[in-house]
């Protein structure tokens, strides 16, 4: 296992439709259900003991009821429709920017690599591991203590001191609260957004390292 060498310091600082659509299948079909049943009933009800008032009354309201339920299905429906068309339409704007996003991932570019965190307060004994696409660590390094919103740049070595190839890696940062229990430290990382798209768990941005939700971006820069 190697060190990751540390150059850089700290710096101040779904699926709705899936669902609706799903609630509205189900709410029509027992809506259709229903009114075969009643009107079956009505058919084949005996004349010399026709259902009473008070139980038809009972159906009917049943039907009302069932027939709120559709439209109210429709209705949101519609609104989740809308709602993503204008998720989409706000993150088409980012298109070209870089961004700030909540993620492990972390992009080493000509051997070195940056991330920022927010380190709550009474965290100490920082430690940034490495990782490869299996999950193996591949460096790990102590960082400087400090608290709040910090930027840091590393440049990883292997164990021959060579520099890891250019690509995506998952970083993991930790530290030590007041207790002594070790916690992850969030960390975030720039990126350009390339496109947006719609998906079916909601708008994600394209970036070089993937698609990125949109809820996860924390900042614009």
């Amino acid at each position: 296992m190697a060190d990751l060498s540390i150059i850089g310091g700290a710096k101040t600082a779904g699926a709705p439709s899936a669902v609706a659509k799903s609630g509205q299948k189900l709410v029509g079909s027992n809506f259709d259900s229903f009114l075969k049943m009643l009107t079956t009933q009505m058919t084949n009800q005996n004349p010399m003991s026709p259902m009473s008032t008070q139980e038809f009354t009972a159906q009917l309201v049943q039907f009302s009821q069932v027939e709120q339920l559709m439209n109210m299905s429709r209705s949101v429906e519609r609104g989740v429709a809308v709602q993503e068309s204008t998720n989409l339409l706000q993150a088409a704007s980012l298109s070209g920017s870089d961004v700030s996003v909540k993620s492990e991932v972390v992009e080493i570019l000509r051997g070195a690599t940056a991330f920022d965190m927010d380190v709550p307060a009474g965290t100490s004994a920082l430690r940034a591991s490495l990782f490869d696409a299996s999950g193996s660590v591949l460096a790990r390094s102590d960082l400087p203590a400090g608290t709040g919103p910090r930027s840091m740049t590393l440049t990883p070595r292997m164990a021959s001191g060579a520099q890891f190839p250019d690509g995506s890696y998952r970083i993991q940062v930790v530290g030590r609260n007041a207790s002594g229990i070790d916690v992850v430290v969030p960390t975030t990382a720039t990126v350009r957004v390339s496109g947006v798209e719609r998906a079916a768990d909601g708008v994600k941005l394209r970036t070089a390292t993937g698609s990125v939700p949109l809820q996860d971006v924390v900042a614009v820069k």
